[in-house]
């Protein structure tokens, strides 16, 4: 969803892999490489806060390939520098999160029951297609 409204365009979503829940993967058409530092933390904040959300802890270990990816984006600086920026695109994602709420439960509905979207099936799920 995220990725979504940052205009990126959605190839595919799967969730479940290897039997975790937790795990899943979102690929796009194109690259993120235009979007800002932020914006690109923003997505890695955004599973986590969709847990907190919509009350669906999953386990100690989901997020940490995001945590990773954000500590490449934001390289050497202060803790305090990085505490600041992490909690504003935590705050961002929820924005996105609640402004799309009804369409992140439909789409959370779909991969429950399928495990696995189209771009163009998510499309027409938006509303778009």
């Amino acid at each position: 969803m995220i990725l979504w409204a940052l205009g990126l365009q959605v190839d595919s979503i799967a969730i479940g892999f290897g039997g975790d829940d937790a795990a899943g993967h979102t690929k796009v058409t194109g690259s993120d490489e235009h979007l800002s530092e932020f914006d690109r933390i923003v997505i890695s904040e955004a599973g986590l806060e969709a847990q907190e959300v919509f009350e669906a802890p999953t386990h100690d270990h989901a997020g940490l390939a995001d945590y990773a990816n954000i500590i490449d984006i934001l390289g050497d600086i202060s803790e305090e520098e990085s505490l600041k920026i992490r909690t504003a695109a935590r705050e961002r994602a929820r924005e996105i999160i609640l402004a799309n709420r009804t369409k992140v439960a439909r789409l959370a509905e779909y991969l429950i029951e399928n495990g696995r979207i189209s771009g163009f099936a998510f499309l027409e799920l938006m509303g778009i297609g």
